[in-house]
């Protein structure tokens, strides 16, 4: 999918002589021409979906006066650095599946991918939206709480250790894919890049579903650079 690049952000649309497009994307507008509008856009009009009543309740004895500031400031923030977070600020942008789990992934008794099914919301973005699948999905380490990890930044939980040692190995497959193919290293690079991933993460989760963490810690290698 990554091989897919259009030169603006938005979603997919299909025109009336039967070809493809972008258009602008639900409740942000559009079309992007760079990923520093983008980022501006939704900076300017993002909402975290839950009350601080409900984050102090959810917390309850928590740092929630820090996560709170971190939740409020975190869209600002990124206005402020948009035009830092994109090593590809004016494309092409590659395509992205909003749901691209296991159940979308159609393969052969081989385990060789016949398809992609469920396209609806598919768009372009920026690079440093792309993410590794959902199924590998874990929680950024700047967002976390610090007691779920030893004193080596290790994740005590076996399962998150184990997805850690899966996305190392998905990049590296990737890698490979592209060398085979002769494709640039873009899409390794993304998945590779610890900052750039838990970007995605962040920007995604603080709309939908609203998680609480700690937004400010994911911005802080861009505001250094």
């Amino acid at each position: 999918m990554a091989s897919v690049r259009l030169p603006r952000i938005g979603t997919i649309i299909k025109c009336t002589d039967g070809s493809y497009d972008i258009g602008p994307l639900p409740d942000l507008g559009g079309p992007f021409d760079t990923a520093t509008a983008f980022f501006e856009a939704w900076a300017t009009k993002a909402k975290f979906p839950k009350s601080s009543d409900f984050i102090r309740k959810s917390m309850k004895n928590g740092p929630v006066n820090d996560v709170l500031s971190s939740i409020t400031k975190f869209p600002s923030r990124i206005k402020a650095l948009a035009n830092r977070l994109s090593s590809c600020d004016n494309g092409p942008f590659p395509l992205w599946h909003p749901d691209f789990l296991h159940s979308n992934i159609i393969v052969d008794e081989s385990y060789r991918v016949l398809g992609i099914i469920d396209w609806e919301g598919a768009c372009t973005v920026p690079w440093e939206l792309v993410e590794f699948p959902l199924f590998l999905e874990t929680v950024p380490f700047p967002m976390d709480a610090s007691w779920n990890y030893d004193e080596n930044d290790q994740p005590l939980n076996e399962d998150t250790r184990r997805r850690w040692h899966e996305r190392k190995e998905y990049v590296k497959k990737v890698a490979s894919a592209e060398g085979s193919k002769q494709m640039d290293n873009m899409l390794s690079t993304s998945l590779g890049h610890h900052d750039v991933q838990n970007l995605a993460y962040a920007v995604r989760v603080y709309l939908d579903p609203g998680k609480l963490g700690f937004y400010d810690k994911v911005l802080e290698p861009f505001e250094s650079e």
